[in-house]
């Protein structure tokens, strides 16, 4: 078998996984199906020797139609709801601090880790940005990865069982063939552009302006087709899920018990800090900590849609902690190091 086919043959088995986990989960009723469900059903397949890769195209495809289809459910009246984000954000600074220093203590005081790996796999979200810098000052990368991985795998997995709701229909529900036609070359466009754009995220963040821009002032009607949104949700679990495959039985089993454990803090101080916030920010518990979630940006956001938990707010912190870790890891990790 040539290269090329060997190719098409490992994209379509980890399509067919990645779909009927999705399958499984909307069969069950069971909320944010073509996310969750495909990322379980990948990683049960990585767990039985499933290995691959989606194609960097299709990743940003589906990274793009998440970003439209996200700028698309925002509306004029989400002002109401940013005016809260100011408050929240130095909420989210603490949360985020104390989860990443409490994460770090289990990692290098209980367990041992070295300094920088412990806190490389402490720091939330923007895993891009942090396996660079985890890389530059000698961070172990197999725990590094296992760690971060298994945060964001538990993450997508347990958020839709604690807070689902009914779900956000797709914009343009209805729309005529125009609309559809204008909206998926936004979709190609904007991968074409913010493909080139060296900023974490970028093929999520842009497309989102972008489309609320167009959407909110009334020049395009957004309309992503159904088959194509549930495959680029479908992607998202599966590349979520296909990270773990190059870690090995003994490297998990290394890790797996204090990476648990780290997750558990910093979820728990995350639920701490989602219940005082919502005392003075009038926001869902599930769209606070959804907020606060140590998660990638991605997959977050793909939640939030898919349990119609307050994009807009939850979009603006996500957006907002990208790029302080951006920012601050780099310095903060080789201050780390030199200590």
């Amino acid at each position: 078998m040539t290269g090329r086919w060997a190719i098409l043959l490992q994209i379509a088995l980890i399509g067919a996984v990645g779909a009927s986990g999705a399958a499984l989960f909307m069969a069950l009723g069971l909320p944010a199906a073509a996310l969750t469900g495909s990322a379980l059903a990948m990683a049960a397949g990585v767990a039985m020797g499933l290995r691959g890769e989606v194609p960097r195209p299709l990743r940003s495809v589906a990274f793009v139609v998440l970003g439209v289809v996200i700028g698309a459910a925002m509306t004029p009246e989400a002002a109401a709801t940013l005016l809260k984000v100011p408050l929240a954000m130095v909420a989210l600074a603490v949360v985020m601090v104390v989860s990443i220093a409490a994460s770090t203590f289990v990692l290098h005081r209980l367990g041992g880790w070295d300094r920088v790996t412990a806190l490389c796999s402490s720091i939330p979200g923007a895993l891009q940005v942090t396996l660079v810098v985890s890389a530059h000052n000698g961070a172990n990368m197999e725990r590094v990865v296992i760690a971060q991985s298994l945060r964001l795998l538990l993450l997508v997995s347990a958020i839709p069982l604690l807070f689902g709701g009914e779900g956000a229909a797709l914009p343009g529900d209805g729309a005529g063939v125009v609309d559809t036609a204008l909206t998926l070359l936004l979709v190609v466009g904007c991968v074409v552009v913010f493909s080139r754009v060296p900023v974490p995220s970028a093929l999520v963040i842009g497309p989102m302006v972008l489309s609320a821009v167009l959407s909110v002032t009334g020049a395009l009607t957004i309309a992503v087709p159904h088959l194509i949104a549930s495959a680029a949700f479908v992607t998202i679990g599966a590349t979520v899920a296909l990270r773990f495959q190059t870690v090995t039985a003994k490297m998990l089993r290394e890790a797996l018990g204090l990476s648990l454990l780290a997750f558990v803090v910093a979820a728990a101080v995350t639920l701490i800090g989602s219940l005082l916030t919502v005392t003075f920010v009038d926001e869902p518990l599930g769209a606070v900590f959804l907020a606060f979630a140590p998660g990638g940006v991605d997959a977050m956001l793909a939640l939030a849609y898919l349990l119609a938990l307050e994009v807009e707010f939850v979009a603006a912190l996500h957006v907002a902690r990208l790029l302080a870790i951006s920012v601050l890891a780099p310095s903060l990790v080789a201050w780390w190091a030199r200590r």
